[in-house]
């Protein structure tokens, strides 16, 4: 029997606690370099959107920009004005 949305984002909330070590301001900029990557790419929108919802989510749960596996993002398109 499927489990109701209360009872989902209940569990979501105790198994995908965030880590100590990742502050709210570096997942911000870590957003906001992967929203600049997707935009200064030449693809549709529509092409990747599913991944870039996936991916603000790992990286909202604390994962790095640097392990997360993107298939629509090359590695030479990435933003490199706002590298550190």
């Amino acid at each position: 029997m499927p489990e109701s949305v209360t009872e989902s984002v209940q569990r979501c909330s105790e198994v995908d606690t965030m880590p100590e070590s990742v502050t709210d301001a570096e997942k911000f900029l870590a957003i906001k370099k992967l929203y600049l990557d997707y935009y200064n790419t030449n693809q549709d929108v529509s092409v990747f959107t599913d991944e870039f919802y996936f991916a603000v989510g790992e990286l909202l749960n604390g994962k790095k920009r640097e392990d997360l596996k993107l298939k629509y993002l090359q590695e030479e398109k990435k933003c490199k004005l706002l590298e550190d």
